[in-house]
């Protein structure tokens, strides 16, 4: 069993495994005030990187991208957690710097499920509204590796 000091008077509200699974980033969450995720390192227990989610939101969703590098949030406004047309907003983040590299807000209600593409340049959405979407976040002309 490992505890990890987040005791931030917020509600844990997911974890998800870092691909080499030395890491996990877990989602948090109090209504009224603002949510985090945060990357933490299994070993030592420290938390190493935190993402700045802006405004009162709720953060349910998260994941890393299978190389490690890029970390996804997804959230949505405090107040309208259960309108499944309001507009949520992901952003996709540099892990070693928490720099978000782009941002995507869409009508959907709450995502509650995120997954990149095993190449990276995508990720999955399921949302509350029904919809299951891809965002192809990354452009070809970024995927280049020249």
């Amino acid at each position: 069993e490992i505890n990890l000091d987040s005791s931030t008077g917020f509600s844990l509200v997911g974890t998800v495994f870092s691909p080499e699974g030395e890491e996990i980033i877990s989602n948090h969450y109090n209504k009224g005030k603002l949510a985090t995720a945060k990357i933490w390192n299994l070993k030592s227990g420290a938390n190493t990187q935190s993402f700045p989610l802006n405004g009162e939101v709720g953060l349910f969703s998260s994941c890393f991208d299978d190389s490690g590098k890029h970390v996804a949030t997804a959230v949505i406004e405090s107040d309208k957690i259960n309108d499944p047309n309001a507009v949520a907003q992901v952003d996709v983040w540099k892990k070693s710097s928490g720099k978000s590299l782009r941002t995507l807000e869409i009508p959907v209600g709450m995502i509650t499920a995120l997954r990149f593409k095993k190449t990276g340049n995508s990720l999955l959405m399921g949302c509350a509204n029904g919809e299951i979407r891809v965002w192809n976040w990354k452009p070809e002309r970024e995927n280049s590796t020249k």
